[in-house]
């Protein structure tokens, strides 16, 4: 099964570029679907959340207020760190048992901290999925009602664009229509198909 990485800068435009992916029959593993859901439902990964960052990271109805944790990962790189050595074993091991149970002729698994976790080595190729930093702004903002020093601090913990594009094997640049990004898309798809074709 070739194996292709998508990853980008927050706002880069990964949902979308997955959701054309979906649009060709290919299946699509999300690492932030993954993520959320062992947070909210695997009792285990919770707890453990719970005895590091105490009950304020918890809602009145006794759920993880991600958009909190959120806040204080971000704020405090020490505090990222033991999340991640939480969660990031599980979500790799549910992304290892996804990509065997798939049934397109290639695989895209979106993982949009790809290079700061490692996880580069469970894939073939990279898909990186490029905009201007004004642009991952402007757009996060809008996304997620966020203030633009909420995106920057986000920003800064992910690795700068000049390193990203170095280590990508494809690319995709996000910044016009749907139908240019479409365009790109497809083009990678056909490329895709033929190196899934030659794995065999």
């Amino acid at each position: 099964m070739l194996v292709i990485g998508l990853t980008g800068g927050i706002g880069s435009g990964k949902t979308t570029v997955s959701g054309l992916f979906m649009a060709k029959g290919i299946s699509v593993i999300d690492a932030d679907e993954i993520a959320r859901t062992i947070t909210s439902s695997n009792a285990d990964i919770i707890t453990q959340i719970i005895a590091v960052f105490g009950v304020a990271v918890l809602n009145p109805e006794g759920t993880l207020d991600r958009k909190q944790l959120r806040k204080i990962v971000f704020a405090d790189d020490a505090k990222r760190s033991e999340l991640e050595s939480i969660t990031h074993p599980v979500v790799q091991e549910e992304i290892l048992r996804q990509v065997s149970c798939c049934q397109s002729s290639y695989c895209v698994v979106s993982i949009p901290l790809l290079f700061e976790t490692g996880m580069q080595d469970l894939v073939d190729r990279v898909l990186v999925v490029d905009t201007s930093p004004e642009l991952q702004i402007e757009r996060s903002m809008r996304r997620d009602e966020a203030d633009e020093s909420v995106i920057r601090a986000i920003m800064a913990t992910q690795i700068d664009r000049p390193s990203r594009l170095s280590r990508a094997a494809d690319t995709i640049q996000n910044e016009s229509s749907l139908e240019r990004l479409d365009g790109q898309v497809e083009s990678l798809h056909q490329m895709y198909l033929k190196l899934a074709e030659n794995q065999h």
